[in-house]
């Protein structure tokens, strides 16, 4: 019984009486995963951000200088 992974400690008592404490060797997933849902919304801010600050912003600094080259020149 000791050598198995799932074996945390044992206890004597004396020469005969010994007592194992195990843990579960099944889990039970019956509960909603709260760790994807997580996962999915620090990937959509990721995802949100990468987008706004590597193409929306690159797209809003030409359009500033067309902006500002025409303004000037008229």
């Amino acid at each position: 019984m000791t050598s198995k992974p799932m074996s945390i400690s044992l206890k004597i008592f004396n020469k005969n009486l010994v007592s194992v404490h195990k843990i579960k060797e099944t889990l039970t997933l019956n509960r909603p995963a709260y760790v994807d849902m997580c996962i999915h919304e620090l990937s959509k801010k990721l995802m949100h951000a990468d987008y706004h600050y590597n193409y929306i912003k690159q797209k809003s600094t030409i359009t500033k200088q067309n902006y500002y080259s025409q303004t000037q020149t008229a």
